[in-house]
């Protein structure tokens, strides 16, 4: 979705922890491998979504579906 701060994206289960978007390596990510029914997939999704973190970080607010760091506050 586009605002007027930019572009919005809804990452749904694509990473679990912000965390790893910036890191490969994530404990976390070793978790998911283990739970996804399509690791190569998953993989992808989160390189293409790594490249848009670091790529477009001023023009794009990315956000996934269980970090409840980047939920609002309530």
């Amino acid at each position: 979705m586009r605002t007027e701060a930019g572009w919005l994206l809804h990452a749904g289960d694509a990473y679990h922890l912000r965390a790893e978007l910036a890191a490969e390596d994530h404990p976390v990510s070793a978790l998911a491998q283990l739970r996804a029914n399509d690791d190569l997939a998953r993989r992808a999704s989160l390189a293409h979504l790594r490249r848009l973190a670091r790529d477009h970080a001023g023009d794009i607010t990315l956000f996934g579906s269980h970090d409840f760091g980047e939920f609002p506050p309530r």
